[in-house]
Protein backbone atom coordinates (compact mmCIF):
# COMPACT_ATOMS: atom_id res chain seq x y z
CA UNK A 1 0.00 0.00 0.00
CA UNK A 2 1.28 3.44 -0.58
CA UNK A 3 0.47 6.82 0.36
CA UNK A 4 1.53 10.37 0.10
CA UNK A 5 2.90 12.17 3.05
CA UNK A 6 5.33 15.28 3.75
CA UNK A 7 8.26 13.15 3.75
CA UNK A 8 7.16 11.58 0.18
CA UNK A 9 5.54 8.33 -0.74
CA UNK A 10 5.82 5.26 1.66
CA UNK A 11 5.12 1.62 1.36
CA UNK A 12 3.08 -0.17 3.82
CA UNK A 13 2.99 -4.14 4.53
CA UNK A 14 0.93 -5.94 6.39
CA UNK A 15 -0.95 -9.56 6.67
CA UNK A 16 -4.69 -7.68 6.28
CA UNK A 17 -5.59 -4.68 5.22
CA UNK A 18 -8.81 -3.13 5.98
CA UNK A 19 -10.42 -0.15 3.02
CA UNK A 20 -12.29 2.50 5.32
CA UNK A 21 -11.13 5.27 2.78
CA UNK A 22 -14.72 5.84 1.31
CA UNK A 23 -13.59 5.35 -2.14
CA UNK A 24 -11.91 2.38 -1.79
CA UNK A 25 -8.55 3.81 -2.42
CA UNK A 26 -6.54 1.01 -1.83
CA UNK A 27 -8.63 -1.48 -3.71
CA UNK A 28 -8.75 0.64 -6.76
CA UNK A 29 -4.98 1.03 -6.60
CA UNK A 30 -4.84 -2.76 -6.25
CA UNK A 31 -7.09 -3.57 -9.06
CA UNK A 32 -9.76 -4.77 -7.52
CA UNK A 33 -13.24 -4.42 -8.86
CA UNK A 34 -15.13 -1.55 -7.51
CA UNK A 35 -18.78 -1.31 -8.52
CA UNK A 36 -20.65 0.72 -11.18
CA UNK A 37 -24.11 0.12 -10.84
CA UNK A 38 -24.97 3.99 -10.16
CA UNK A 39 -28.51 5.71 -10.84
CA UNK A 40 -28.87 6.05 -14.54
CA UNK A 41 -25.73 3.98 -15.21
CA UNK A 42 -23.55 7.23 -14.42
CA UNK A 43 -24.63 9.41 -11.07
CA UNK A 44 -23.20 8.84 -7.70
CA UNK A 45 -25.58 9.76 -5.25
CA UNK A 46 -25.61 13.97 -4.30
CA UNK A 47 -22.65 15.15 -1.45
CA UNK A 48 -24.10 17.76 0.73
CA UNK A 49 -22.03 20.59 2.21
CA UNK A 50 -22.77 21.91 5.90
CA UNK A 51 -22.37 25.19 7.08
CA UNK A 52 -23.23 27.36 10.16
CA UNK A 53 -24.75 30.70 10.96
CA UNK A 54 -24.78 33.44 13.57
CA UNK A 55 -27.88 35.44 14.67
CA UNK A 56 -26.94 39.31 14.06
CA UNK A 57 -28.73 42.47 15.07
CA UNK A 58 -28.31 45.33 12.63
CA UNK A 59 -28.85 45.62 8.48
CA UNK A 60 -25.02 45.40 8.30
CA UNK A 61 -25.01 41.45 8.02
CA UNK A 62 -20.88 41.21 6.41
CA UNK A 63 -20.14 41.19 2.40
CA UNK A 64 -22.63 40.92 -0.45
CA UNK A 65 -22.30 38.60 -3.66
CA UNK A 66 -19.14 40.09 -5.75
CA UNK A 67 -20.12 40.17 -9.28
CA UNK A 68 -18.83 37.30 -11.59
CA UNK A 69 -18.68 34.50 -9.69
CA UNK A 70 -22.36 33.81 -8.39
CA UNK A 71 -26.15 33.79 -9.80
CA UNK A 72 -28.12 35.40 -7.02
CA UNK A 73 -31.38 33.39 -6.12
CA UNK A 74 -34.62 35.85 -6.25
CA UNK A 75 -37.26 32.57 -5.87
CA UNK A 76 -37.65 30.27 -3.91
CA UNK A 77 -37.91 27.58 -6.32
CA UNK A 78 -34.29 28.19 -7.59
CA UNK A 79 -32.91 27.39 -4.06
CA UNK A 80 -31.08 24.09 -3.89
CA UNK A 81 -32.26 21.14 -1.31
CA UNK A 82 -31.62 22.99 2.09
CA UNK A 83 -32.65 21.63 5.26
CA UNK A 84 -31.94 24.17 8.70
CA UNK A 85 -31.49 22.92 11.90
CA UNK A 86 -30.89 24.75 15.45
CA UNK A 87 -27.35 24.66 16.42
CA UNK A 88 -27.37 26.03 19.88
CA UNK A 89 -28.38 29.61 21.09
CA UNK A 90 -28.48 32.05 18.53
CA UNK A 91 -27.10 29.72 16.07
CA UNK A 92 -28.13 27.34 12.70
CA UNK A 93 -26.59 24.45 10.96
CA UNK A 94 -27.57 24.10 7.49
CA UNK A 95 -26.79 21.78 5.12
CA UNK A 96 -27.23 21.95 0.94
CA UNK A 97 -27.83 19.57 -1.73
CA UNK A 98 -24.38 18.95 -4.33
CA UNK A 99 -24.96 16.69 -7.08
CA UNK A 100 -23.28 15.43 -10.12
CA UNK A 101 -19.87 15.05 -9.14
CA UNK A 102 -17.43 11.79 -8.31
CA UNK A 103 -15.62 11.77 -4.67
CA UNK A 104 -13.19 8.84 -6.30
CA UNK A 105 -12.00 11.68 -9.12
CA UNK A 106 -9.80 13.88 -7.84
CA UNK A 107 -10.92 16.63 -10.01
CA UNK A 108 -14.65 16.57 -9.89
CA UNK A 109 -14.09 16.11 -6.43
CA UNK A 110 -12.06 19.40 -6.44
CA UNK A 111 -14.71 21.23 -8.50
CA UNK A 112 -17.85 19.34 -6.09
CA UNK A 113 -15.80 21.85 -3.25
CA UNK A 114 -15.39 24.91 -5.54
CA UNK A 115 -19.26 24.25 -6.38
CA UNK A 116 -20.25 23.52 -2.68
CA UNK A 117 -18.47 27.27 -1.10
CA UNK A 118 -20.30 29.00 -4.44
CA UNK A 119 -23.93 27.67 -3.49
CA UNK A 120 -23.37 28.34 0.32
CA UNK A 121 -22.56 32.10 -0.45
CA UNK A 122 -25.88 32.06 -3.29
CA UNK A 123 -27.87 30.70 -0.38
CA UNK A 124 -26.38 33.04 1.95
CA UNK A 125 -27.27 35.78 -0.03
CA UNK A 126 -30.70 34.74 -0.58
CA UNK A 127 -31.55 34.09 3.43
CA UNK A 128 -30.38 37.07 4.18
CA UNK A 129 -31.32 39.35 0.96
CA UNK A 130 -34.69 37.35 0.40
CA UNK A 131 -36.06 36.79 3.68
CA UNK A 132 -34.12 39.19 5.96
CA UNK A 133 -32.76 36.30 7.96
CA UNK A 134 -30.07 37.76 10.61
CA UNK A 135 -27.54 35.50 9.77
CA UNK A 136 -24.09 35.46 9.21
CA UNK A 137 -21.52 32.97 8.28
CA UNK A 138 -19.97 31.91 10.38
CA UNK A 139 -17.83 29.19 9.30
CA UNK A 140 -18.28 25.64 6.79
CA UNK A 141 -17.18 21.93 7.12
CA UNK A 142 -13.62 22.01 6.14
CA UNK A 143 -14.66 18.90 3.80
CA UNK A 144 -17.76 18.10 1.89
CA UNK A 145 -19.83 15.29 2.71
CA UNK A 146 -19.82 12.11 0.51
CA UNK A 147 -22.48 9.95 0.32
CA UNK A 148 -21.18 7.58 -1.83
CA UNK A 149 -17.68 7.22 -3.50
CA UNK A 150 -16.70 3.82 -5.00
CA UNK A 151 -18.16 0.51 -3.11
CA UNK A 152 -15.99 -2.69 -3.19
CA UNK A 153 -17.36 -6.02 -4.57
CA UNK A 154 -17.58 -8.60 -2.00
CA UNK A 155 -17.81 -11.96 -1.42
CA UNK A 156 -21.94 -11.06 -0.96
CA UNK A 157 -23.57 -8.08 -2.43
CA UNK A 158 -25.74 -6.85 0.31
CA UNK A 159 -29.59 -5.91 -1.76
CA UNK A 160 -31.99 -3.48 -1.44
CA UNK A 161 -34.37 -6.58 -1.43
CA UNK A 162 -32.13 -7.80 1.88
CA UNK A 163 -33.27 -4.35 3.72
CA UNK A 164 -36.60 -4.43 2.88
CA UNK A 165 -37.06 -8.35 4.54
CA UNK A 166 -35.47 -6.89 7.51
CA UNK A 167 -32.95 -9.86 6.56
CA UNK A 168 -30.75 -11.70 8.76
CA UNK A 169 -27.78 -13.46 8.10
CA UNK A 170 -25.62 -16.58 9.48
CA UNK A 171 -22.44 -14.59 8.98
CA UNK A 172 -24.26 -10.81 10.76
CA UNK A 173 -22.00 -8.45 12.45
CA UNK A 174 -23.45 -4.53 11.64
CA UNK A 175 -27.32 -3.93 12.52
CA UNK A 176 -28.91 -0.92 10.11
CA UNK A 177 -31.91 0.82 10.90
CA UNK A 178 -31.75 3.77 8.44
CA UNK A 179 -34.00 4.40 5.48
CA UNK A 180 -32.95 3.93 2.04
CA UNK A 181 -31.75 7.92 1.92
CA UNK A 182 -31.39 7.83 -1.97
CA UNK A 183 -31.81 11.48 -2.68
CA UNK A 184 -31.90 11.71 -6.76
CA UNK A 185 -28.76 12.32 -7.78
CA UNK A 186 -29.10 14.45 -10.90
CA UNK A 187 -30.77 17.75 -9.91
CA UNK A 188 -30.41 19.84 -6.74
CA UNK A 189 -33.99 19.55 -5.52
CA UNK A 190 -35.49 17.80 -2.27
CA UNK A 191 -36.18 14.68 -4.82
CA UNK A 192 -35.78 10.85 -3.80
CA UNK A 193 -34.90 7.73 -6.57
CA UNK A 194 -37.88 5.82 -5.28
CA UNK A 195 -41.34 7.48 -4.16
CA UNK A 196 -40.97 8.51 -0.42
CA UNK A 197 -43.39 6.11 0.41
CA UNK A 198 -40.83 3.16 -0.41
CA UNK A 199 -38.05 4.31 1.64
CA UNK A 200 -38.49 3.02 5.12
CA UNK A 201 -37.00 -0.40 6.00
CA UNK A 202 -36.74 -2.97 8.51
CA UNK A 203 -34.02 -3.22 10.76
CA UNK A 204 -31.35 -5.64 9.01
CA UNK A 205 -28.09 -7.12 9.36
CA UNK A 206 -24.75 -6.79 7.30
CA UNK A 207 -23.13 -9.83 6.82
CA UNK A 208 -19.38 -10.54 6.97
CA UNK A 209 -18.91 -11.55 3.31
CA UNK A 210 -20.12 -8.02 2.23
CA UNK A 211 -16.63 -7.02 4.47
CA UNK A 212 -14.66 -9.25 2.90
CA UNK A 213 -12.86 -8.65 -1.30
CA UNK A 214 -13.86 -10.86 -2.98
CA UNK A 215 -10.64 -10.28 -5.36
CA UNK A 216 -8.48 -11.36 -2.82
CA UNK A 217 -7.40 -13.29 0.53
CA UNK A 218 -5.95 -9.92 2.82
CA UNK A 219 -8.44 -7.34 1.63
CA UNK A 220 -11.56 -5.95 4.11
CA UNK A 221 -13.42 -2.90 4.15
CA UNK A 222 -16.14 -1.08 5.89
CA UNK A 223 -17.99 1.59 5.95
CA UNK A 224 -19.12 3.48 2.71
CA UNK A 225 -16.42 0.87 0.63
CA UNK A 226 -18.89 -2.26 1.55
CA UNK A 227 -20.09 -4.48 -1.18
CA UNK A 228 -23.99 -3.17 -1.41
CA UNK A 229 -26.09 -1.82 -3.85
CA UNK A 230 -26.53 1.77 -4.30
CA UNK A 231 -29.49 1.84 -2.33
CA UNK A 232 -28.65 -0.57 0.09
CA UNK A 233 -25.57 1.55 0.64
CA UNK A 234 -27.71 4.84 0.79
CA UNK A 235 -29.14 3.03 4.17
CA UNK A 236 -25.85 1.43 5.48
CA UNK A 237 -23.62 4.03 4.87
CA UNK A 238 -24.59 6.03 8.11
CA UNK A 239 -22.33 6.54 11.08
CA UNK A 240 -23.52 3.92 13.77
CA UNK A 241 -23.70 1.00 10.74
CA UNK A 242 -20.57 1.86 9.65
CA UNK A 243 -18.92 2.04 12.84
CA UNK A 244 -20.18 -1.81 13.96
CA UNK A 245 -18.91 -2.94 10.61
CA UNK A 246 -15.77 -1.46 11.33
CA UNK A 247 -15.52 -2.84 14.34
CA UNK A 248 -16.43 -6.53 13.22
CA UNK A 249 -13.89 -6.04 10.11
CA UNK A 250 -11.07 -4.96 12.59
CA UNK A 251 -11.96 -7.95 14.74
CA UNK A 252 -11.89 -10.11 11.92
CA UNK A 253 -8.84 -8.82 10.59
CA UNK A 254 -6.84 -9.24 13.80
CA UNK A 255 -8.35 -13.15 14.10
CA UNK A 256 -7.42 -13.68 10.61
CA UNK A 257 -4.13 -12.88 11.57
CA UNK A 258 -3.47 -14.44 14.82
CA UNK A 259 -4.56 -17.54 12.82
CA UNK A 260 -2.42 -16.75 9.23
CA UNK A 261 -5.75 -17.45 7.68
CA UNK A 262 -8.29 -16.01 4.67
CA UNK A 263 -11.01 -14.01 6.79
CA UNK A 264 -13.04 -16.40 5.16
CA UNK A 265 -12.06 -19.29 6.61
CA UNK A 266 -12.78 -17.81 10.20
CA UNK A 267 -16.10 -19.33 11.86
CA UNK A 268 -17.85 -16.51 11.60
CA UNK A 269 -19.73 -17.46 14.84
CA UNK A 270 -16.29 -16.62 16.69
CA UNK A 271 -16.02 -13.43 15.42
CA UNK A 272 -19.63 -12.59 16.40
CA UNK A 273 -19.38 -13.90 20.12
CA UNK A 274 -16.52 -11.37 19.90
CA UNK A 275 -17.96 -8.59 18.34
CA UNK A 276 -21.24 -9.11 20.89
CA UNK A 277 -19.10 -9.43 23.76
CA UNK A 278 -17.62 -5.98 23.07
CA UNK A 279 -21.50 -4.40 22.92
CA UNK A 280 -22.89 -5.07 19.76
CA UNK A 281 -26.86 -5.27 19.30
CA UNK A 282 -27.46 -7.76 16.07
CA UNK A 283 -30.59 -8.27 16.70
CA UNK A 284 -33.65 -7.22 14.15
Amino acid sequence: MHRVRASGPEALRAVQFIDCSGESVLARAAGFETMRDWYDGRWRLPMSLMYFVRHVKGDNLGPKLPGGWFKPITDKADLPMTSVWPDGPGGNAIKIKIPMFDASDTESLTAAEIQARRRMMEVMDYHQRVEKQPWRLDHCSPIIGIREGARIVGDYVLTTDDLRAGRTFDDGMARGTYYLDGHKPDDDKRTYILPKDQLTVPPYQIPLRSLIARDGKNLMMAGRNLSADQLALSSARVSTSAAMMGQAAGIAAAMAASKNCDPRELDPADVRRVVRERGAELEV
